[in-house]
């Protein structure tokens, strides 16, 4: 096994300034339309099992901090729609068609 030498952070080289930033929605933007596909439906609620296969327009709802989905991002529905009820990990969902990103 080979092992790498540790470089502390300061020591790190900067970000190059030519290299582009990664997009990132702000919370509220809306990211375009999804279809719902959880992994495990033994732990969803009757609403959410029925809105397996729907297509749905989401919105940016933040990063979990914490806890098993740490670092997932969460998307909840757009204004006006009412079919999953709750916001839901990136995991869950899969992206027809993305908006701003």
């Amino acid at each position: 096994m080979r092992l790498l030498q540790f470089r502390r952070r300061d020591q790190a080289e900067e970000r190059r300034p030519d290299t582009p930033a990664i997009p990132f929605p702000s919370i509220g933007d809306s990211v375009g339309r999804a279809r719902y596909i959880p992994g495990d439906a033994r732990r969803l609620t009757v609403r959410q099992r029925a809105a397996i296969g729907r297509v749905v327009e989401v919105q940016f709802a933040g990063v979990v901090p914490a806890g098993p989905l740490a670092g997932q991002s969460m998307y909840r529905e757009c204004a006006g729609e009412d079919v999953l009820g709750t916001a839901v990990p990136e995991q869950d969902l899969d992206f027809v068609d993305k908006r701003g990103a």
